[in-house]
């Protein structure tokens, strides 16, 4: 299966307010993948919003929406979890170190190649 090119410049999206609904299969996400019990037909459905400047930055919203199919650790039987998840991110070039000491803020360095689908993998995970 040949995985979709999520690619985009965070930046710029970000600045001029872009947003992009779209769905997963989970099989596309190989590091996910592999802790469902079925993961060839799951979808894994989101929205990223540009949301111009929060804090005086550019800024991301990530919605995902998805009911995943995990083992069980105490029975053994699959389990269905349902998640509607949301993120926001702010962008930022240069490091910015009270961001650090905030657990509150997630911080995306600026890139010209952010791939979504990392991203989404990364939150699911």
């Amino acid at each position: 299966m040949t995985q979709k090119s999520l690619i985009i410049n965070n930046l710029e999206f970000a600045k001029n307010q872009l947003e992009l609904s779209d769905s997963l299969v989970t099989a596309q996400l190989p590091r996910l993948a592999e802790i469902l019990t079925n993961h060839e037909k799951t979808q894994v459905q989101f929205q990223l919003s540009g949301t111009g400047k929060q804090f005086r930055q550019p800024s991301l919203h990530l919605n995902i929406k998805a009911n995943l199919a995990v083992t069980c650790q105490r029975c053994l039987d699959e389990m269905l979890i349902s998640l509607n998840l949301n993120f926001d991110y702010l962008i930022s070039s240069t490091e910015i170190s009270e961001a650090e000491e905030n657990d509150e803020i997630d911080w995306l360095e600026a890139s010209h190649e952010m791939d979504v689908s990392e991203l989404i993998e990364d939150e699911l995970l």
